[in-house]
């Protein structure tokens, strides 16, 4: 009998129990495909595994990273409290004494006081209305010295806002014989203390009554007595009650229109 010199031929079967593979004629086994990929698939595992354990260390060492900056700057902190602590009360305690010392003068700084007269002076220097620089400097001069203080005005005009202003901290009353006017002012300068009142004297009189005061000084012009109840020419008698019981410091005559 002749033996097979053709191409062999191959009989797949079904592997036995644990054994994938392809048997010949010849009774020769090869292996299988999956006993040849077998350690690649192990270590592409490792090497998975491998990846997991090197980020899991990598976010616990940032995490711990992160826990030791956290606790250094709240140490640092936490000694830089004190420090910051004695300056917020240098620094409040500064502020209360320039405010002790602004409340104890009680009126303007210097430099908003001058502000407000320079701007007054020039302003009356192109307004024929306005009082002239000379005499809003010159009373000016007295309200810097004893501002603040009670003052108390006859009449109203262009310079009515300033002497409130610059009495800041005191009391200014004004003076007028228009209501109309006085109520006018009142409703343009909100919290204005002004009364409307009747003089009983006119200006185009004031040589006649100041002769009549000299003759009198001793007598019905006395400057102690109520005037209220005075029969000197020149006392006004009919203001405000609660006005006489005030002890002004500053009066002052800003061209009353009567």
């Amino acid at each position: 009998m002749k033996g097979m010199s053709g191409p062999k031929l191959l009989v797949v079967h079904p592997a036995s129990k644990g054994y994938n593979g392809v048997v010949s004629l010849s009774g020769a086994a090869s292996p299988g495909p999956s006993a040849a990929s077998m350690p690649l698939f192990l270590g592409s595992r490792r090497r998975c595994c491998a990846w997991l354990v090197a980020l899991l260390l990598a976010l616990l060492t940032c995490v711990s990273l992160l826990t030791v900056f956290s606790t250094a700057r709240a140490a640092s902190e936490g000694a830089a409290l004190p420090q910051r602590a004695r300056l917020t009360v240098a620094g409040a305690a500064g502020a209360a004494a320039a405010s002790a010392a602004v409340g104890a003068a009680g009126g303007l700084p210097a430099y908003v006081f001058d502000a407000l007269v320079q701007y007054a002076a020039a302003a009356g220097a192109n307004a024929t209305a306005s009082m002239p620089e000379e005499d809003v400097r010159a009373i000016a001069s007295v309200l810097r010295r004893r501002a603040p203080c009670r003052l108390l005005v006859f009449g109203l005009g262009a310079e009515t806002p300033l002497w409130r202003a610059l009495n800041h901290g005191g009391r200014t009353v004004f003076l007028d014989e228009n209501p109309f006017y006085v109520a006018h002012v009142e409703g343009a300068l909100p919290g204005l203390e002004a009364y409307d009142v009747s003089y009983a004297t006119a200006v185009r009189e004031f040589p006649d009554l100041l002769d009549a005061a000299r003759a009198a000084q001793s007598a019905d012009c006395r400057p102690v007595q109520n005037l209220l109840f005075s029969d000197c020419r020149l006392a006004i008698n009919d203001l405000p009650n609660q006005l006489y019981d005030v002890s002004w410091d500053v009066i002052l005559v800003d061209g009353p229109s009567g």
